[in-house]
Formats: C-alpha cells, structure tokens, sequence
C-alpha cells in the first residue's frame, strides 16, 4: 500500500530494487485499491486515485494490469492477480521471480 503514493517512473524503479533484492524463489507483493483495466472504477479505488491527486506530488491509483506490466518489465518472470475485499485494498499483484 505504498506504490500509490508514486508516479510510475518512481515505482518501476522500486520494483526494480525489490527485484534485485529477492532470491531466486522470492516474491513481491503489491496490495492496493486497484483500478479496473479501463481505470473508471471499482468507486473506492477511483476516489483514493483522486485523494492521491491532491495529497501527493505525483501519486495515483494504477490497475493490476499497470502493475502486473510493470513487474514483468524490471524481470519478474511471472505475475498473478488476486482479487479480494478489504478495508483500504481490493487485490494483490504478485511478482514471482522464477
């Protein structure tokens, strides 16, 4: 619950360093409000995004799909989506290293 605080320039490069930290069994978390593929909704991911507009610099909500895109391209070799329902998150993006 921290990559919102970001833009996506900011988080590549922290998923970056995660990855270079991990070994080669380890995994990255990322749970967030997440946005649909579209970015209109779910209603509370899209409110928090328009919080982060105005508490942060450069900050927003992103989608699994961003997320999920983001961690393959600084070397995860696989990504899972899960969906859930939680007070301040609705999913986790898993990065597998191997």
């Amino acid at each position: 619950m921290v990559l919102h605080d970001w833009d996506e320039e900011t988080c590549r490069s922290l998923l970056g360093k995660c990855r270079a930290a991990l070994p080669e069994d380890g995994v990255v978390l990322i749970c967030e409000l997440l946005l649909n593929d579209a970015r209109t909704g779910p209603a509370a991911a899209a409110l928090m995004g328009m919080n982060m507009l105005v508490e942060t610099e450069d900050g927003k909500n992103y989608s699994g799909a961003e997320c999920g895109q983001w961690l393959l391209d600084v070397g995860f070799a696989r990504v899972e989506i899960v969906p859930f329902e939680a007070a301040g998150a609705n999913g986790v993006v898993i990065g597998h290293v191997t």
